[in-house]
């Protein structure tokens, strides 16, 4: 838990720094010119090739799962080994 006090502080510089300058910022964003891009796109239809199978997201699921699934268990694995084999275990 914070001190009230300071929860007062961030709160006034939120109020006193922050939000001033968003309105800053929109106001002269607003006094800009719009972006003319350089190129002109093209109306043709073109294919897109279909992704590579290991982009798929059910792939990308499952490694983010395994991996650390598989330095827990090998972490694991030499704790208990360790300690059935009657030996120390160092990290």
């Amino acid at each position: 838990s914070a001190p009230f006090l300071d929860v007062i502080i961030v709160a006034a510089m939120w109020c006193c720094i922050s939000i001033p300058l968003v309105f800053l910022g929109a106001y002269f964003g607003y006094k800009e010119e719009s972006i003319e891009f350089p190129t002109v796109t093209s109306t043709i239809a073109r294919a897109i090739p279909p992704p590579q199978p290991l982009l798929h997201p059910t792939v990308g699921m499952l490694v983010a799962g395994i991996v650390p699934f598989a330095a827990a268990y090998v972490e694991l694995f030499f704790i208990m080994t360790s300690l059935w084999m009657d030996q120390y275990y160092y990290v």
